[in-house]
């Protein structure tokens, strides 16, 4: 998904391409979409009206823009709701939430950099987000559950890393270099000052090493719940006639192999463990 923003003077388009087609929806003309299968033309097509007003709005869709008259649909919904005694949909704190995600949507474009969106329920508005209605608490689904992630300080890993210890789990987060794994662990204390996020500074593509980190891990824990192979690397030159075989095997080493010494490091000792 791309897209295009103008300094909100209502020219601001996105663009999503799909396996099989192409959507664009433009501000400037919110009633329609262009669509396309690939290989094909855009074509313009209506906008379903049931996405052009709120829920529940007794404003008919082909009354004003939504860009400028959608404020006003949601302003109904937040009076329905204190009237009817009941959440609005969205809520305040959706509306919070999904300004925070916009701008870093925008600083993220601008730096070019993963930028970290915190935690719905820490996201600080003044009277809204402090509100119990509103400030449910976070689910501990992984409470004492514990669990070790290879390539941990980026990407997919530590996406998930942040999100498990959030959830209640220990984590141990596994890395070739230290650094990035101690920016997830600064990171996670900023969002989540509760959860435990362990950094380990291991390279999945050396056998004796993993055996002994892994060894170490599990002589400190009283068990382990889950693995997530997350460790990869890649290489510019990559296709076949101009691969090489050292990077071939480098790749192999970190992608394949080292997904195989994490699973036989853990499988027999925890086996064993269980089993005593």
């Amino acid at each position: 998904m791309k897209g295009h923003y103008n300094n909100g003077f209502g020219f601001e388009w996105a663009e999503v391409n799909g396996s099989e087609a192409t959507a664009v929806y433009q501000l400037q003309d919110p009633h329609h979409i262009l669509y396309g299968k690939t290989g094909e033309s855009l074509v313009k097509k209506a906008v379903p009206k049931e996405f052009l007003v709120v829920s529940g709005s007794p404003r008919t869709p082909d009354v004003g823009l939504p860009t400028t008259v959608f404020r006003y649909d949601q302003v109904y919904e937040f009076v329905s709701a204190i009237v009817q005694k009941r959440p609005a949909s969205p809520s305040f704190a959706d509306g919070a939430s999904a300004q925070v995600v916009a701008d870093a949507a925008l600083r993220s474009c601008k730096e070019r950099r993963w930028i970290d969106i915190p935690n719905p329920h820490h996201v600080q508005s003044t009277g809204v987000m402090n509100n119990p209605l509103f400030n449910q608490p976070k689910s501990k689904d992984l409470d004492n559950k514990i669990a070790i992630i290879t390539g941990g300080g980026s990407g997919m890993g530590r996406g998930i890393a942040l999100r498990f210890a959030e959830h209640g789990a220990r984590v141990y987060i596994l890395g070739r270099r230290l650094d990035p794994l101690l920016e997830v662990v600064e990171t996670n204390k900023k969002v989540n000052p509760d959860g435990q996020i362990i950094p380990v500074s291991c390279d999945v593509s050396n056998e004796k090493e993993v055996a002994n980190v892994f060894a170490k891990i599990i002589s400190e824990v009283p068990r382990l719940d889950i693995l997530i192979n997350s460790a990869g690397l890649n290489i510019a030159k990559r296709k076949a006639d101009v691969l090489s075989i050292d990077d071939y095997r480098k790749v192999m080493s970190a992608n394949v192999d080292g997904a195989f010494y994490c699973i036989h490091a853990l499988y027999h000792k925890c086996v064993n463990k269980v089993m005593d």
